[in-house]
């Protein structure tokens, strides 16, 4: 959480609500069957650690609330934001399956890789 006055928290509190409103209408519209998928493929994130692993997610579903997340909010604060440090901890320790384990051993580089791209 950003530490900010009341004010900007309630207007980060109104944005929020109004996307959660907005990603279940479409949903609910996604489920009438008209669109190729029945979810809407957009991941809602709050930071950057989400973001992350919300993308990595599309293709490697199983580190979705693995805690990845989170440490990726650790290797942060131990190296600041955005630092190489942080992408390179955290690719590492995907691969070595720290927080899931991947049906092939190729899967988890191809994984990575696509990241990459």
């Amino acid at each position: 959480m950003v530490e900010c006055s009341k004010d900007m928290q309630k207007y980060f509190d109104e944005l929020e609500t109004a996307c959660f409103k907005e990603f279940k209408i479409a949903t609910d519209a996604r489920k009438k069957g008209y669109d190729p998928s029945n979810v809407p493929e957009v991941i809602l994130a709050k930071n950057m650690a989400e973001r992350v692993i919300g993308l990595i997610s599309v293709v490697a579903p199983q580190l979705k609330e693995t805690g990845a997340t989170q440490r990726i909010t650790e290797l942060e604060k131990e190296y600041g934001t955005l630092d190489w440090r942080v992408a390179f901890t955290i690719a590492e320790e995907v691969a070595r399956e720290k927080f899931c384990k991947f049906n092939q051993l190729d899967e988890c580089s191809t994984t990575l890789s696509a990241d990459i791209k």
